[in-house]
C-alpha cells in the first residue's frame, strides 16, 4: 500500500530502475486524494546510507530535502496566478534563509500534478543537483492514468518516445509534438528538444489504462502531450482530453501530436468520478559514482 505521507530511501546499484506495478499506481492515486497539503521531507537519507558516502558526498546530500505537492498547487510564483504556490510555502518555511533560485527547487510539476520534487535550502547543494540534472543522471518515474478502455493488446508498445517540442494555442497554453525539425516551423514558437519519453510499462485494467513513465529531462506536459499522441489522454486533462478526445492509435498522425481521424473509444466509468489529473510524480533517483539512490512513497 502506498502512503504519500511516508518516503523511502534506498540505496540501489548504479543501473537503478524502479518498479511501476499497477496496484502500486492505483493505490497512489487513491492516496493523492486525501493529500492536499504540502509535506517537506527534511532528512530523506538515513544516517546508515550517510555514513558509507565519503565527506564530499556527505556535506551535499545531508542538505538534499524532497518535497510532496499535492494536485492543484502551482511549484513558482507567476504573474498568471494568485494562489499560493509551492515557493511561497519554501519562503515561509525557511523565514529570512537566502535561498537558491525559485527557492531551491530543482523541478516544476504542472498545477495538477501531485508528486515529488527535489529541494535544497543551500546554493552548494543545489548547483550540485543542477549538474547530476545536466548529466542526465537524475531521473523521475511517473505513474499515468488514462481512463481509456482497451484491451492489452493495443495498448503502445513499451521504450523510448523522444519528441521535439513547442507551444501551441493562445499564451501557448497546450504543447504540440513532432518527430524531427523542418524549415516550416513557426519562428515564433521554435521547436525545442529532443526530450524523450519512456513508457517503462503499461496496463490495461477495468478502471483503465496505466503507465509506468520515466524521464531524464522534461519539458512542460511532456508526459500529458506524449500520452495524448498515443491516444490515451489522462484523466481530467481539461486541456488535451478536450482537444484530443481518446482515438484509435492507427489514426494517429505520423508527425503531430494531432490524429487524422477519431475513432471513439470507451472511457471507465470510475475514472469519471477521480477529481484530478490522473498524473503522478511518484519516484526519483539520483544516480551518483558509485550507486544510485532511490526515493519513493511507501
Amino acid at each position: 500500500m502506498s502512503d504519500c505521507s511516508q518516503l523511502l530511501c534506498r540505496k540501489v546499484p548504479p543501473e537503478g530502475g524502479f518498479n511501476l506495478t499497477v496496484a502500486y499506481m492505483q493505490q497512489l492515486f487513491a492516496t493523492g486524494q486525501t493529500q492536499q497539503s504540502v509535506r517537506l521531507f527534511s532528512t530523506p537519507i538515513p544516517d546508515a546510507i550517510l555514513h558509507t558516502a565519503d565527506s564530499k558526498e556527505r556535506n551535499w546530500l545531508a542538505q538534499l530535502r524532497l518535497i510532496f505537492k499535492p494536485h492543484q498547487c502551482h511549484t513558482v510564483d507567476s504573474k498568471y496566478n494568485d494562489a499560493p504556490s509551492l515557493e511561497t510555502y519554501l519562503q515561509d518555511y525557511y523565514g529570512s534563509l537566502r535561498l537558491p533560485p525559485e527557492s531551491g527547487l530543482l523541478q516544476r510539476l504542472d498545477y495538477g500534478t501531485a508528486g515529488l520534487l527535489l529541494q535544497s535550502p543551500d546554493l552548494e547543494t543545489h548547483t550540485q543537483l543542477r549538474a547530476l540534472q545536466t548529466q542526465g543522471r537524475i531521473k523521475k518515474f511517473y505513474g499515468a492514468w488514462s481512463p481509456v478502455l482497451v484491451p492489452a493488446a493495443e495498448l503502445p508498445k513499451c521504450g523510448q518516445y523522444p519528441g521535439y517540442f513547442r507551444s501551441h494555442g493562445p499564451k501557448g497554453r497546450e504543447v504540440r509534438i513532432v518527430k524531427s525539425p523542418n524549415p516550416t516551423h513557426s519562428k515564433k514558437r521554435p521547436l525545442v528538444g529532443p526530450y524523450r519519453t519512456r513508457i517503462e510499462h503499461a496496463y490495461s485494467t477495468v478502471s483503465g489504462c496505466y503507465f509506468a513513465i520515466s524521464l531524464r529531462k522534461g519539458f512542460r506536459h511532456q508526459v500529458r502531450a506524449q500520452l495524448a499522441q498515443l491516444g490515451f489522454p489522462l484523466c481530467n486533462d481539461d486541456i488535451y482530453l478536450e482537444a484530443y478526445p481518446p482515438f484509435s492509435t492507427s489514426c494517429a498522425s505520423s508527425a503531430s501530436i494531432g490524429p487524422k481521424a477519431i475513432v471513439p473509444r470507451k472511457i471507465a466509468p470510475r475514472a469519471v468520478d477521480f477529481p484530478y489529473l490522473g498524473l503522478f510524480a511518484c519516484a526519483l533517483e539520483i544516480r551518483l559514482e558509485d550507486y544510485t539512490l532511490q526515493f519513493s512513497f511507501v
